[in-house]
């Protein structure tokens, strides 16, 4: 995996050889889950998440998505472009709701249903790989409108939208409850 970035079309992935944390942590009687992005080959079913140790996957397995359309790749994909956002190992579409259907909207909502139907006496495990602040440079209109009078002062617009991506995170983790869950169980969040 030293040799370039792992996208749609390259046969490259983690080794199967090389044990992941959820396979140990599934081995010891922990719930794994992952949200958000893979990033780790997808070339084949072996290489999928559900196949690395994790029991359930919402998420998307390229290196970056159009956070809306969740088009793999986008920038560098050509004529192999194609909707790239899982639910276990099936491809989705989304909904019209721009947050909900923004991609850390989604990764909020699945931890939301994930932790509501845990059951509490089965230890679990959340990786939470969020997928912002990447490329492609976008945000719901709701930032730019909620958060105008902060985000109208960036003169350029690439930082405006990199400034509206770093609001969003940070109210997505917010509402999220991801660390007041981890407050209300006294456990740790990392």
């Amino acid at each position: 995996m030293q040799h370039h970035i792992v996208t749609g079309t390259f046969p490259y992935a983690l080794p199967l050889d090389v044990a992941t944390m959820p396979q140990f942590l599934a081995a010891a009687g922990y719930t794994t889950a992952m949200l958000g992005k893979w990033h780790l080959g997808h070339f084949k079913t072996a290489h999928l998440p559900t196949s690395r140790g994790f029991d359930s996957f919402v998420g998307f397995y390229s290196g970056f998505q159009d956070y809306f359309s969740h088009v793999s790749e986008s920038t560098i994909c050509g004529s192999e472009c194609l909707v790239d956002l899982r639910y276990g190992s099936k491809a989705v579409l989304t909904t019209d709701d721009e947050d909900v259907a923004f991609g850390s909207g989604l990764w909020r909502t699945a931890f939301a249903d994930l932790v509501a139907n845990h059951d509490s006496t089965v230890p679990l495990f959340v990786y939470y790989a969020e997928s912002l602040i990447h490329e492609p440079i976008e945000a719901p209109a709701s930032i730019f409108e909620a958060d105008a009078s902060l985000l109208d002062s960036i003169p350029d617009e690439g930082r405006r939208g990199i400034g509206a991506m770093t609001m969003y995170l940070d109210a997505n983790i917010k509402v999220s409850g991801l660390f007041s869950l981890a407050e209300r169980l006294n456990k740790p969040c990392y």
